[in-house]
């Protein structure tokens, strides 16, 4: 009996070992693998926020590139300008050569590799297109270079932008079959747990002591990767800021070198956009259209404003810059300007920016030479067909006209530039609008004097 107890004591010693070296093995294991694949995603997913900023960068300098190359291409300026301009290229050509350098250090496996190569070699055609085009240019063909820039370096982004999407959701999908093992081996964890548990009650209290160790540990680490995430996020949309503020800068640049064709400075843009606020600010506050011109509204159209003249690159320097009123056939010329400007954006910037920034700029470049009573242009359109965008586009372009000096007229005070809003009120103007800015013309007068001693 004693010798059989003793045989019972040792085999449920041995059992009682055997099973606490199973489960001290399959917990240290499993915290092991578990450890292992956790350190594994921490570095994939910080590979992939940096892969995503440097995507982003790529993305981001290749958008100056062609800007660059569309104001050199668009603009009048001397050979010396064209050159600085011809720097500024190879420079941003070299920024992103650097960035898709760094990338490739970190595309060592199959498939990423075939990705990468696929992106370089889209890359490498962007530029191809980009030096055809300024040859193109550098022999004279402006027309034709603006083409391959429209077509085929539109083509070359579209693939661009292909490119590095599938760079991004091979990178997700790697992750999220990381998250599937990592929930696989906390879920085996568990088991191994309860086998402990039911086997004896020593291995329980070791794999109790050891599973809550390692959920504490996992819970620890969720709450960190969460915030690490969640400062990522936060530099992303920064990110995104400064990139949409680049294209603002871009944007507003184009349209200044635009104006400055007709002999105006950027103060007319400066300023248009300023009132423009200003009307659409006071309308909303006395209730007119409350249900549109929400705060996103006014954003996109204060961002917008600076493209209603855009339309003027294609208009002859003769004609935008002639001493005198023109003629009705050069007249005619002049009101073509507005269509092309809605065609002009709708075309080139429709990969660049969100489609309501690109409807509201459109809508401003074709509709702000409407009139009230449809005696306007392009379309004819009265009443409330025309935009609203683009009837309060119209006040703020026409006040900053009359009282501003151009090549074919002196500026107009103030007294007769609201004279004759107040006079055009139901035909040119929306007559709600006119009635409200000429409610608010002591702000309106103080913003201009203001601008003008900037812009001075």
């Amino acid at each position: 009996m004693f010798f059989h107890s003793k045989r019972t004591a040792f085999k449920i010693f041995i059992l009682v070992l055997i099973t606490g070296i199973i489960g001290i093995s399959g917990v240290g294991i499993m915290q092991h693998r578990i450890s292992k694949m956790t350190s594994s995603y921490e570095e994939m997913r910080y590979d992939y926020v940096d892969n995503c900023l440097k995507i982003d960068m790529v993305n981001s300098r290749l958008l100056s590139y062609r800007c660059t190359l569309l104001e050199m291409i668009t603009s009048s300026d001397d050979s010396s300008a064209h050159l600085i301009k011809a720097r500024e290229l190879e420079t941003q050509k070299k920024e992103v050569q650097s960035l898709m350098s760094e990338l490739s250090e970190k595309m060592d496996s199959g498939v990423r590799e075939q990705l990468y190569h696929k992106l370089y070699s889209n890359v490498h055609s962007y530029f191809n297109t980009a030096e055809v085009a300024h040859q193109i240019f550098d022999e004279g063909n402006i027309n034709t270079a603006l083409y391959y820039i429209n077509t085929d370096l539109k083509t070359n982004v579209l693939s661009i932008d292909q490119s590095m999407q599938d760079m991004k959701t091979l990178t997700e999908n790697e992750m999220d079959a990381a998250h599937e093992e990592m929930l696989k081996l906390v879920e085996q964890s568990n088991k191994v747990r309860n086998i402990c548990i039911l086997i004896i009650s020593i291995a329980v209290i070791i794999c109790i002591y050891s599973c809550v160790t390692l959920a504490s540990q996992l819970e620890k680490y969720k709450d960190k990767l969460e915030k690490e995430l969640e400062a990522k996020n936060h530099e992303l949309i920064e990110h995104n800021e400064r990139i949409i503020k680049i294209q603002d800068n871009t944007i507003s640049g184009l349209a200044n070198l635009i104006e400055s064709r007709d002999g105006e400075t950027g103060g007319h843009i400066i300023r248009t956009s300023k009132y423009v606020e200003m009307l659409a600010r006071e309308a909303r506050a006395e209730g007119y259209f409350t249900d549109t011109l929400t705060n996103e509204y006014i954003e996109l159209l204060v961002r917008a404003a600076p493209m209603h003249d855009i339309g003027k690159i294609s208009i002859s320097d003769l004609i935008l810059k002639k001493q005198g009123k023109l003629t009705v056939e050069e007249f005619d010329i002049m009101k073509d300007h507005a269509a092309e400007g809605g065609k002009i954006i709708r075309n080139v910037m429709s990969d660049i920016e969100n489609k309501d920034y690109i409807d509201m700029a459109a809508q401003v470049a074709e509709g702000h030479h409407e009139k009230w009573n449809g005696g306007g242009y392009p379309k004819g359109i009265s009443g409330e067909e025309i935009p609203l965008c683009a009837r309060i586009m119209a006040l703020a372009d026409v006040f900053d006209a009359l009282v501003s000096k151009r090549c074919y007229k002196e500026a107009f005070s103030f007294d007769k530039a609201f004279k004759i809003i107040a006079e055009s009120s139901g035909t040119h103007f929306d007559p709600t609008l006119a009635e409200i800015f000429l409610k608010i013309r002591p702000e309106i007068e103080a913003a201009a004097t203001q601008l003008a001693d900037e812009v001075k």
